[in-house]
């Protein structure tokens, strides 16, 4: 089973005071859903409201409702740290800011420059000195059912994770209860951006009832609790909840089997809302 990822890459100079909140994704998608809709609507509904096609490409993913979306953006990697982002209100004229977002998925290369423009034109506040793809084209994440000798892993939640167990987000995680929540996301990006062999995820519900054997040894995880307000087109307005799990989580005993699904965890971030930066995820295995 395997999906395809496409990175770009923007650098920007502020030349006016620019909004830039310590989780700045959300800000980023609808800024990006915007230019997109200026440059090209059809690669906007196709990135980012794409419909489950009928039927049904996978069990988890209901026809008719919205995909998950084939554009992520990716938090500025200088600008990250352990904890929170170290940023202000406003970026001011004369920073630099660089941005980074992720598409899945195989599609023509007029898609490509749709996501250039875009990005070329984001913002009135911005000015773009460099615009491009970061790597190769649609290289293929391959998520190899051959197991990765692993018997402690420990994953490092960089932007919140809005990861519901029983209902609702909290830092009580089990390993089968995270792992179990990774692998949906990775099959429905497998089945709608690349390939999911048929029987993978029957195979993997049986092999995720091994997952007792793994426990935690350490956990430094918090709940981050924020919300975003939108406006909607009847001039309301709507909130929603973006709280999400943010900080360290270490587990150890039989992993091996469970290896390649948690690498993969950090090429797709997890949770809902990845489509806002929710979600980052860096993996340490051993």
């Amino acid at each position: 089973m395997h999906f395809y990822v496409t990175d770009y890459q923007a650098e920007f100079r502020v030349r006016a005071p620019f909004l830039w909140e310590p989780y700045p994704g959300s800000r980023v998608h609808y800024l990006l859903k915007a230019a997109l809709e200026r440059v090209d609507r059809e690669v906007r509904e196709q990135l980012l409201t794409r419909v489950v096609p009928s039927p049904s490409p996978h069990r988890f993913l209901r026809a008719g409702e919205q995909a998950p979306a084939g554009l992520i953006p990716i938090l500025p990697p200088t600008q990250i740290s352990p904890g929170e982002l170290k940023l202000g209100n406003h970026l001011q004229p004369g920073d630099t800011l660089r941005l980074q977002v992720r598409r899945f998925g195989q599609t023509g290369r007029d898609v490509d420059q749709a996501i250039v423009d875009s990005l070329d034109q984001l913002d009135d506040a911005l000015i773009a000195d460099t615009v491009g793809r970061r790597g190769p084209r649609e290289r293929v994440v391959e998520i190899d059912d051959q197991p990765i000798p692993t018997s402690r892993v420990s994953l490092h939640f960089i932007t919140p994770a809005h990861i519901k167990v029983n209902g609702k987000v909290g830092v009580d995680l089990t390993f089968g209860a995270l792992v179990s929540n990774l692998r949906r996301r990775l099959e429905n990006l497998c089945a709608l951006y690349g390939e999911l062999p048929v029987g993978s995820s029957e195979r993997f519900s049986e092999l995720l009832k091994t997952s007792t054997d793994v426990h935690g040894t350490r956990s430094q995880l918090h709940l981050k609790t924020w919300k975003r307000g939108t406006s909607e087109p009847t001039g309301g307005r709507t909130t929603h909840d973006m709280s999400g799990i943010l900080g360290t989580c270490e587990f150890a005993g039989r992993i091996t089997p469970f290896a390649s699904t948690l690498v993969a965890a950090e090429e797709m971030n997890v949770g809902k809302m990845t489509s806002m930066g929710l979600g980052r995820i860096a993996v340490t295995r051993s």
